[in-house]
């Protein structure tokens, strides 16, 4: 069958016809469109467990502030909030809600003025796609999780394409250690302070006798 195909497709000189022709462009247009969709699925494959593999936590919103992304730990995280399928194109200040709703929003503002706090947040998250350079140099800020009583470091910027990107780094371990630090020069401040007065009471007695 296949060998009749193939004859049809040749004309009185044997040269294949312009039907033919056509019909073996079009299947290579084909072929090449299913590879390239292939090798897109085979890159947003390695990004997606790449971003998994991040000992942090990453969500993005686009320029009309709907979610599309939050990795594994992201959700490790804000158990309380519905699953990836359920969040993507969910306005940021709707997904806002839940986590104060939740109890896990550090600002003690998002449960006294929660319509205030959503709408400053919201303000902020504009103001980055306003003057994105200015905002992508600005450093992190420290955030106390009420909760679990961990530490996070917390990065937003803008990319080129518009997107907002929240990357948020434990930091529980530095903290813990900055006031270990901060007892012991405490305590070796302390000690200072009494030797000097204990030093300072024998020399007057000495001076007494």
């Amino acid at each position: 069958m296949n060998h009749m195909l193939a004859e049809r497709r040749k004309d009185a000189s044997g040269e294949p016809t312009h039907a033919s022709q056509q019909g073996d462009a079009w299947l290579s247009e084909t072929d090449l469109l299913r590879t390239e969709i292939e090798a897109l699925r085979r890159q947003n494959l390695a990004l997606r467990e790449t971003l998994d593999a991040i000992d942090g936590t990453i969500v993005v919103y686009d320029q009309e502030r709907r979610y599309l992304f939050g990795n594994q730990q992201y959700h490790a995280v804000y158990p309380h909030l519905p699953p990836e399928r359920d969040l993507i194109g969910r306005k940021y200040e709707d997904v806002l809600a839940l986590s104060i709703a939740a109890g896990t929003v550090d600002d003690p503002t998002a449960y006294t003025d929660t319509a205030g706090f959503i709408a400053r947040r919201v303000q902020d998250m504009e103001r980055r796609s306003l003057s994105p350079v200015a905002q992508n140099a600005r450093a992190g800020r420290e955030s106390l999780h009420p909760q679990t009583g961990r530490w996070s470091l917390v990065r937003t910027r803008r990319t080129p394409s518009g997107n907002d990107v929240s990357l948020r780094v434990d930091i529980t371990a530095q903290k813990e250690l900055q006031h270990a630090l901060q007892q012991a020069r405490e305590a070796a401040e302390t000690a200072s302070q009494m030797k000097s007065q204990f030093l300072g009471n024998v020399s007057h007695e000495c001076a007494r006798r």
